[in-house]
């Protein structure tokens, strides 16, 4: 499993109203918390789109 993959595991086991912060949890898998946010939600770079 991909630390992204990791990461992405323990945002979804968090409990029904836990805040949700990107940059805690990102520091602690050692990924860039906007590159956590943007898998999180879904959204796609240009590059990612283009290659």
């Amino acid at each position: 499993m991909s630390s992204i993959e990791a990461t992405l595991a323990a945002i979804e086991s968090l409990e029904p109203g836990e805040k949700l912060m990107y940059t805690q949890i990102a520091r602690e898998y050692s990924i860039k918390p906007i590159t956590l946010a943007q898998r999180h939600k879904g959204v796609s770079t240009l590059l990612n789109i283009c290659f």
